[in-house]
């Protein structure tokens, strides 16, 4: 049976990268597959849990056929894979929302510059209507 899986690798990248701990020269390591350049894409570097690599993008799709097809699922357990991965979208949005808020201090921002550019870039991708993320800056207006 497919379980829910609690955080996926790219929240938890995110939650990484923008986190007041991650120091300006980890952020870079973190992005060296992109040379950091935006979009993020490849290796994390290891990460919180026993030096496991992560990567910036997950495929929940594939893994879903994958497991499927060596170990055949009922519907109602396929329905949680996509399921999970929105709600893993959702929280690493939420975290990347709330951040400015958390990191505000006496009129001025704690957060870095490199975090400053990561969240101006998917907020960018988050105000263009055929993006993924636009949803969740914007809501359903259908």
């Amino acid at each position: 049976m497919i379980q829910k899986f609690r955080h996926s690798p790219f929240s938890d990248a995110v939650f990484r990268y923008i986190q007041l701990r991650t120091t300006n020269s980890e952020r870079p390591e973190m992005t060296k597959d992109t040379n950091g350049q935006f979009p993020v894409d490849g290796n994390v570097g290891p990460g919180f849990e026993q030096g496991r690599y992560q990567e910036w993008r997950i495929y929940p799709f594939g893994k879903i056929v994958a497991q499927d097809a060596t170990n055949p699922q009922s519907d109602s357990s396929l329905k949680i894979w996509p399921e999970g991965a929105e709600k893993e979208i959702h929280d690493s949005w939420e975290d990347m929302a709330s951040v400015d808020a958390r990191l505000a201090v006496g009129g001025g921002s704690a957060v870095s510059p490199l975090v400053e550019a990561f969240l101006k870039h998917v907020h960018d991708l988050a105000d263009t209507p055929s993006h993924l993320y636009y949803i969740y800056q914007h809501g359903d207006d259908d």
